[in-house]
């Protein structure tokens, strides 16, 4: 996990200094804006459903790592990292104050140690294939630690779907 976290936190730096704005590139669209009346229109059951699917999207992206050798959770970490201080970036200079930017990424925090997590088990299965190609089985008990960590993966994205559907959007 320390390594998905480091390969996660360098791409945030690099995206943050980035020059290229991810907010200004989507000017013109909705994508990235929630309206009041937009949001009510969707029934919270779907929108639980959308969350959680797309955030089990990148969990699973990140668990593929077993038949790429760690690579596929290695460029997924990356570019999520790269986007989220892309994004954080582009609020700072449109001028929103640290503690607002802080206000609004605290919520997905959950969703953040489960992409983390996911990462470094999508590593860990990566390092594992390559000790199989060399002929060095994992152990039953290394197995069933990633197994664990897997099911707490997808654990930790519902609850954080939970807490964002039925909790913050209810504050906004």
């Amino acid at each position: 996990m320390v390594a998905a976290l480091g390969i996660w936190l360098a791409a945030f730096c690099i995206g943050y200094q980035s020059s290229w704005s991810f907010l200004d590139a989507s000017a013109g669209r909705d994508t990235c804006k929630i309206n009041r009346s937009g949001r009510e229109a969707l029934k919270e059951s779907k929108l639980l459903r959308e969350i959680v699917a797309n955030n089990f999207k990148v969990i699973t992206i990140n668990f593929t790592g077993i038949g790429t050798i760690g690579f596929s959770t290695m460029v997924n970490l990356f570019s999520n990292g790269y986007l989220a201080g892309n994004v954080v970036m582009s609020a700072h200079r449109k001028g929103l104050s640290t503690k607002e930017i802080v206000a609004l990424v605290l919520p997905h925090s959950i969703e953040l140690w489960a992409f983390w997590l996911s990462g470094g088990v999508g590593i860990a299965l990566g390092l594992m294939t390559f000790q199989v190609l060399k002929g060095m089985y994992p152990r039953g008990s290394e197995m069933m630690c990633v197994f664990i960590l897997s099911v707490y993966s997808y654990l930790l994205t519902l609850i954080a779907g939970l807490c964002e559907v039925y909790i913050t959007l209810r504050k906004l």
